[in-house]
Protein backbone atom coordinates (compact mmCIF):
# COMPACT_ATOMS: atom_id res chain seq x y z
CA UNK A 1 0.00 0.00 0.00
CA UNK A 2 1.44 3.35 -1.04
CA UNK A 3 0.79 6.69 -2.49
CA UNK A 4 -0.71 5.56 -5.67
CA UNK A 5 -2.80 3.09 -4.48
CA UNK A 6 -4.53 4.78 -2.29
CA UNK A 7 -5.08 7.84 -4.81
CA UNK A 8 -6.57 5.11 -7.16
CA UNK A 9 -8.79 4.12 -3.99
CA UNK A 10 -10.13 7.79 -3.69
CA UNK A 11 -10.67 7.87 -7.06
CA UNK A 12 -12.73 5.05 -7.10
CA UNK A 13 -14.88 6.04 -4.01
CA UNK A 14 -15.71 9.32 -5.75
CA UNK A 15 -16.22 7.84 -8.99
CA UNK A 16 -18.84 5.39 -7.01
CA UNK A 17 -20.31 8.13 -4.78
CA UNK A 18 -21.33 10.51 -8.07
CA UNK A 19 -22.75 6.86 -9.63
CA UNK A 20 -25.03 6.70 -6.63
CA UNK A 21 -25.73 9.96 -6.83
CA UNK A 22 -26.70 10.08 -10.42
CA UNK A 23 -28.96 7.27 -9.13
CA UNK A 24 -30.46 9.53 -6.43
CA UNK A 25 -31.07 12.17 -8.43
CA UNK A 26 -33.50 10.35 -10.52
CA UNK A 27 -35.96 10.20 -7.54
CA UNK A 28 -35.28 13.35 -6.04
CA UNK A 29 -32.70 16.41 -5.91
CA UNK A 30 -29.66 15.76 -3.94
CA UNK A 31 -27.75 18.95 -3.82
CA UNK A 32 -25.14 18.81 -1.58
CA UNK A 33 -22.27 17.12 -0.66
CA UNK A 34 -20.69 16.35 2.79
CA UNK A 35 -16.96 15.18 2.91
CA UNK A 36 -15.78 13.83 6.52
CA UNK A 37 -11.97 13.40 6.63
CA UNK A 38 -11.24 11.78 9.94
CA UNK A 39 -8.09 11.90 10.24
CA UNK A 40 -4.68 9.44 9.98
CA UNK A 41 -4.51 11.08 6.24
CA UNK A 42 -1.12 10.72 6.85
CA UNK A 43 1.77 8.27 7.80
CA UNK A 44 3.53 9.73 10.69
CA UNK A 45 7.53 8.34 10.49
CA UNK A 46 8.23 8.31 14.25
CA UNK A 47 4.67 7.41 16.44
CA UNK A 48 5.50 4.28 17.23
CA UNK A 49 8.76 1.44 16.50
CA UNK A 50 9.29 0.29 13.12
CA UNK A 51 7.33 2.21 11.76
CA UNK A 52 9.52 4.65 9.05
CA UNK A 53 10.17 0.77 7.63
CA UNK A 54 6.63 0.44 6.57
CA UNK A 55 6.22 3.72 4.78
CA UNK A 56 6.54 4.31 1.30
CA UNK A 57 7.25 8.35 1.61
CA UNK A 58 8.10 10.72 3.83
CA UNK A 59 6.31 13.39 5.54
CA UNK A 60 7.26 15.91 3.09
CA UNK A 61 5.95 14.23 0.18
CA UNK A 62 2.62 12.85 2.49
CA UNK A 63 1.71 16.29 3.43
CA UNK A 64 2.03 17.23 -0.43
CA UNK A 65 0.53 14.30 -1.86
CA UNK A 66 -2.89 14.05 0.59
CA UNK A 67 -3.21 17.94 0.05
CA UNK A 68 -3.52 17.28 -3.34
CA UNK A 69 -6.08 14.27 -2.85
CA UNK A 70 -8.23 16.03 -1.01
CA UNK A 71 -7.97 18.98 -3.01
CA UNK A 72 -8.78 16.98 -6.36
CA UNK A 73 -11.41 15.46 -4.53
CA UNK A 74 -13.41 18.54 -3.22
CA UNK A 75 -12.54 20.10 -6.78
CA UNK A 76 -14.59 17.17 -8.06
CA UNK A 77 -17.59 17.46 -5.46
CA UNK A 78 -17.87 21.22 -6.43
CA UNK A 79 -18.53 20.16 -10.16
CA UNK A 80 -21.53 17.87 -9.33
CA UNK A 81 -22.82 19.22 -6.38
CA UNK A 82 -24.55 23.01 -5.51
CA UNK A 83 -22.50 22.99 -1.91
CA UNK A 84 -19.70 21.03 -0.51
CA UNK A 85 -18.94 20.86 3.54
CA UNK A 86 -16.16 19.58 4.20
CA UNK A 87 -15.48 18.45 8.05
CA UNK A 88 -11.86 17.59 8.66
CA UNK A 89 -10.64 15.95 12.20
CA UNK A 90 -7.04 15.23 12.58
CA UNK A 91 -5.60 11.74 13.25
CA UNK A 92 -2.79 10.77 15.81
CA UNK A 93 -0.70 9.33 12.69
CA UNK A 94 -0.47 12.46 11.53
CA UNK A 95 1.19 14.16 14.56
CA UNK A 96 4.91 14.66 14.45
CA UNK A 97 6.53 12.52 17.11
CA UNK A 98 5.72 10.40 19.87
CA UNK A 99 2.47 11.19 22.17
CA UNK A 100 3.55 14.01 24.35
CA UNK A 101 6.58 15.56 22.45
CA UNK A 102 5.14 17.92 20.54
CA UNK A 103 1.75 19.98 21.22
CA UNK A 104 -1.04 18.13 19.77
CA UNK A 105 -1.81 20.73 16.96
CA UNK A 106 1.15 20.31 15.26
CA UNK A 107 -0.48 18.16 13.35
CA UNK A 108 0.53 17.21 9.32
CA UNK A 109 -3.38 15.85 9.20
CA UNK A 110 -4.51 19.59 10.25
CA UNK A 111 -1.42 20.64 7.89
CA UNK A 112 -2.97 19.18 4.52
CA UNK A 113 -6.15 20.30 5.33
CA UNK A 114 -5.58 24.12 5.82
CA UNK A 115 -3.12 23.53 2.33
CA UNK A 116 -6.06 22.02 0.43
CA UNK A 117 -8.64 24.74 1.87
CA UNK A 118 -6.12 27.05 0.10
CA UNK A 119 -5.97 25.60 -3.08
CA UNK A 120 -9.69 25.44 -3.35
CA UNK A 121 -10.79 28.85 -2.13
CA UNK A 122 -11.45 30.06 -5.31
CA UNK A 123 -14.04 27.24 -4.79
CA UNK A 124 -16.96 29.03 -3.56
CA UNK A 125 -19.41 26.66 -3.22
CA UNK A 126 -17.12 24.58 -0.26
CA UNK A 127 -17.46 25.36 3.03
CA UNK A 128 -14.74 23.66 5.30
CA UNK A 129 -15.13 22.95 8.94
CA UNK A 130 -12.47 22.58 11.55
CA UNK A 131 -11.92 22.80 14.83
CA UNK A 132 -9.26 22.57 17.77
CA UNK A 133 -11.93 20.55 19.80
CA UNK A 134 -11.31 16.60 20.22
CA UNK A 135 -14.98 16.50 18.51
CA UNK A 136 -16.91 17.74 16.00
CA UNK A 137 -20.84 18.27 16.07
CA UNK A 138 -22.41 18.64 12.38
CA UNK A 139 -25.99 18.98 11.18
CA UNK A 140 -27.22 17.56 7.95
CA UNK A 141 -30.65 18.80 7.96
CA UNK A 142 -32.19 16.98 11.20
CA UNK A 143 -29.44 14.83 11.14
CA UNK A 144 -26.14 15.43 13.90
CA UNK A 145 -23.30 13.52 13.18
CA UNK A 146 -20.56 13.41 15.83
CA UNK A 147 -17.04 13.28 14.19
CA UNK A 148 -14.00 12.46 16.14
CA UNK A 149 -11.11 10.89 15.10
CA UNK A 150 -11.42 7.60 17.79
CA UNK A 151 -8.06 7.45 19.24
CA UNK A 152 -9.60 9.03 22.47
CA UNK A 153 -10.97 5.42 22.51
CA UNK A 154 -8.76 2.76 24.01
CA UNK A 155 -9.44 0.13 22.23
CA UNK A 156 -11.59 -1.14 19.79
CA UNK A 157 -13.92 -3.79 22.11
CA UNK A 158 -14.18 0.18 23.85
CA UNK A 159 -16.38 2.20 21.10
CA UNK A 160 -19.80 1.08 22.49
CA UNK A 161 -18.92 2.28 25.78
CA UNK A 162 -17.48 5.90 24.98
CA UNK A 163 -20.01 6.78 22.25
CA UNK A 164 -22.38 5.57 24.55
CA UNK A 165 -21.03 7.27 27.17
CA UNK A 166 -20.88 11.14 25.18
CA UNK A 167 -24.46 10.48 24.19
CA UNK A 168 -25.01 11.41 28.16
CA UNK A 169 -24.65 14.92 26.80
CA UNK A 170 -20.48 15.17 27.53
CA UNK A 171 -21.43 16.71 24.18
CA UNK A 172 -24.30 17.71 22.05
CA UNK A 173 -26.59 15.35 20.35
CA UNK A 174 -26.46 13.28 18.25
CA UNK A 175 -27.69 10.69 15.92
CA UNK A 176 -24.71 8.69 14.85
CA UNK A 177 -20.69 8.94 15.44
CA UNK A 178 -18.16 8.45 12.69
CA UNK A 179 -14.16 7.94 13.42
CA UNK A 180 -11.49 7.08 11.17
CA UNK A 181 -8.53 5.79 13.96
CA UNK A 182 -9.96 2.37 13.90
CA UNK A 183 -9.44 1.83 9.76
CA UNK A 184 -12.14 -0.80 9.01
CA UNK A 185 -15.05 -0.24 7.90
CA UNK A 186 -17.31 -1.09 10.19
CA UNK A 187 -20.73 -0.22 11.49
CA UNK A 188 -22.15 -0.94 15.50
CA UNK A 189 -25.86 -0.26 16.66
CA UNK A 190 -26.66 1.66 19.97
CA UNK A 191 -29.09 1.30 21.87
CA UNK A 192 -31.22 4.00 22.05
Amino acid sequence: YGKETCGQRIERFIDKALHITEIQRKHHPVREAVLFLGGDMVEGMGIFPGQAYEVDSHLYEQLFEVSRLISNTVATLANNFETVRVVCEYGNHGRIGRYGEMPKGDNIDRMSYQIAKRNCQELKNVKWQMSESWYQIFAIGNYNVLLVHGDEIGSFGSILRKVSAWSTGVVEPFDDCYMGHFHTPTSLTMAN
